[in-house]
Order: structure tokens, then sequence, then C-alpha cells
């Protein structure tokens, strides 16, 4: 018997969404009222941390950023598409992401955006040491935006899942490969990894746009409520799960485009 709104959602009936809006979009079908513990790894100048308070709501909003400067020699994955890349991504960070100064900018606007506010703990730590420090099962939801490179995206799923309570869902930034195909950008091939040894987690949607957010739960957490809203929306395709190894961003001149091909 497939899934239908309103039904429980048994690990064998879960399905695979794509949705067609926007990341926020997306995250605002998450269930409200679940979402009383939020982490975030990866904040930069704190923009999708205060979308996540303002329309979740959670009690406790974890922030978790080491702002550390790239070493000149570890180029960031998104310069491999071109150099007005490089220059929009320096224009929204406010400098080279190879100067600490650029860096120690950021925190400081995100320590200022959220000073008044008794819900939200920053932690100016690696997510290793973050995560080492948090209790198992306490969390509702995790997103993860740090470095988007194979080796730090598999550590942070693989650090970070224990601390999903079992309704929870981790939330992937940037699900897709990037023309260059390269392994400093390894998100798709990390979740790939990630699932095929934790198969007690399942893909439950992504957003459709050039770097879309993916949303993971686990197979024994009930759904049903986010499943509902999705369908509800109107804004929701059914798509096997072996098709997201194929998310990626194509090119042709100044325009860009998600492709399955």
């Amino acid at each position: 018997m497939a899934w239908h709104p309103g039904a429980n959602t048994p690990a064998e009936e879960l399905i695979l969404f794509a949705f067609i809006g926007s990341r926020h979009d997306l995250l605002a079908h998450l269930p409200r009222q679940s979402m009383s513990s939020i982490v975030e790894v990866g904040v930069c100048q704190g923009i999708n941390a205060q979308w996540l308070l303002d329309h979740l709501q959670p009690d406790v909003l974890c922030l978790v950023d080491p702002w550390q400067a790239y070493a000149t020699a570890d180029t960031p994955f998104y310069y491999l598409d071109g150099p007005e890349v490089e220059r929009f991504v320096e224009d929204y960070l406010g400098g080279p992401s190879d100067q600490q100064s650029t860096f120690d900018r950021l925190y400081e606007k995100t320590r200022d955006r959220f000073a008044n506010d008794t819900r939200v703990i920053i932690h100016r730590k690696s997510s290793r040491q973050v995560a080492a420090q948090m209790d198992d099962k306490t969390q509702d939801l995790i997103y993860i935006d740090g470095d988007h490179s194979y080796e730090a995206v598999i550590d942070d799923l693989f650090r970070w899942e224990s601390k999903l309570k079992d309704g929870g869902y981790l939330v992937l930034n940037d699900h897709v490969m990037n023309p260059s195909g390269s392994a400093k950008y390894g998100v798709v091939q990390a979740v790939g990894t990630f699932l095929r040894n934790r198969p007690e987690y399942h893909p439950i949607a992504l957003n459709l746009s050039n770097y879309g957010d993916l949303i993971i739960g686990k197979k024994t957490g009930n759904h049903s409520a986010l499943l509902t809203a999705l369908v509800q929306s109107n804004k929701i395709v059914e798509i096997p799960d072996a098709i997201l190894s194929n998310f990626h961003r194509r090119k042709s001149g100044d325009l860009s485009w998600l492709s399955f091909c």
C-alpha cells in the first residue's frame, strides 16, 4: 500500500519528493511544533540562521562555525567555476576567503545579530569539537552548511547523525555537483556514501534549484506531517532515490540550470 496524506510512514513506504520552489519554501513545510532544538553547522553571517529562528521558532538554536579563513592553497570549491563566481563569493563574504579579517567580521556580524536573543548559542569552534560535547538524540533539526568538500561533509554527517532525535531531520545545503565535478565540492557524493553506510536513513525531499537543500530522516521516524504538508502544497514530484546521485549544475555562458542527465 502506498503512503497517503495522514498515514504513518513505515520504512518500506517512504518516498522521495522533488519540491518546486526555493530551499526556504521547502523548509517551511517542516513541522514547526517539533522543531524545539536546532543546530546549524556553517553559519557565515547568520542569514540562514535568522530564517530558521524566525520561521521554525526553536527554543534553542545552536550555531557552529570556526569562522576560520581558508588556506591560500586550499581553494574553495566554488572558485573552480570561474572568476565571476569567485567575485560573487568574495562580495558575499565581504573580503577574500584566505584573509582571517574577512571571517572575523562575519563572526562579529553574527554575534551582533543575535546579541539580544537568549535562544541562540554561538560556538566559535570546529564542527568536530561541538559535536563531541553534545548529547545524543537531542536535536530536532541539524542543518549542515559548512565545508562542502567530500571529506568534510562525510565527517559532519557521521559525527552529527547520532545527535538527531528519531523523528528529526538532517538537512544538507547545496546538494548538487558543480560544473567542474571537483571532489572539492562533494555534497552529493558524501550523501551517497552516508546513505549506503546508514541504511536506517532515507532521503525525503529536495528542492529544485541550482543549489538545493536535501532533507533526510530516519526510517523509524513518523514523517507524516512533513509529507502531508508537501503533498498539499501541490509543488512536488515523486522521483526515484537513485536519481539523487545525478543531481548536478550545468552551465552555458552566463546561464546555469539543474540537470539530472
